[in-house]
């Protein structure tokens, strides 16, 4: 049990690094998108990026098929913004897969559904969907499944 505990603790560390540097950064990095289509939808106070998305920010990039933001009424807050669609997250050797993610910077977590997986190396964590709660620094996996076969945890193992 201590070992599974240690996988998904080191699998989530891994994994929320990358989703939360994209939207809740400490500096302001700028954001660049490409997509086939761009709407704004002022009244709905949102802008929709469809068809071949790709979004970077520093060394992460983020591709869907479409990607919606929803702001606030001053126009200054991002509220939430789902991607959807063939969803993947890569930030240098770390990789992230998703059919839907979800942030709401409200409630202030991070929802991925539709079979997300996240690895690093070997270091594998898959579940039926996933939620991270940023400032509580925590999550839950639904039906999860976790591989680890990181150096740092080998070496933690032979103490053992």
């Amino acid at each position: 049990m201590k070992g599974i505990i240690k996988t998904i603790t080191i699998a989530g560390i891994i994994f929320f690094g990358i989703s939360v540097s994209i939207i809740y950064s400490a500096t302001p990095i700028p954001v660049h998108i490409k997509s086939d289509i761009m709407e704004v939808k002022r009244k709905e106070h949102k802008i929709v990026f469809s068809g071949k998305v790709m979004a970077q920010q520093g060394d992460m990039q983020i591709y869907a098929d479409k990607l919606t933001a929803n702001y606030g009424k001053s126009g200054e807050e991002i509220n939430s913004i789902e991607a959807t669609g063939s969803v993947k997250i890569i930030e240098k050797d770390k990789v992230a897969t998703s059919g839907e993610i979800f942030f709401d910077n409200i409630k202030r977590l991070i929802m991925f559904k539709n079979n997300p997986r996240i690895w690093t190396g070997d270091d594998i964590l898959e579940g039926e969907e996933i939620i991270y709660y940023i400032d509580q620094d925590s999550f839950t996996v639904k039906k999860a499944t976790a591989s680890i076969r990181s150096r740092e945890w080998k070496n933690e193992s032979k103490k053992d």
